[in-house]
């Protein structure tokens, strides 16, 4: 589900999208998906613990990526 959710929106986008919905269903449409997957996903990222989960998830995969892009000590 999340693959099919990821393809179809940018993350940023997704979980806005996801966190403003009014229909639960916003995502029936995408292939895979259908009512029941969509209304799960924008529930559970409606809820504020899953959302800082996911936001922490986030920042910590940014800090792993630029950390490996910058220079080493020693050099």
């Amino acid at each position: 589900v999340a693959k099919r959710l990821l393809n179809a929106y940018p993350f940023e986008e997704l979980f806005e999208t996801a966190k403003n919905a009014e229909d639960p269903e916003i995502f029936s449409d995408l292939d895979g998906i259908g009512p029941e997957k969509s209304a799960a996903f924008v529930n559970w990222v409606k809820d504020e613990e899953n959302q800082k989960k996911m936001l922490s998830v986030a920042y910590s995969i940014v800090g792993a990526i630029i950390k490996k892009k910058l220079p080493k000590k020693d050099e």
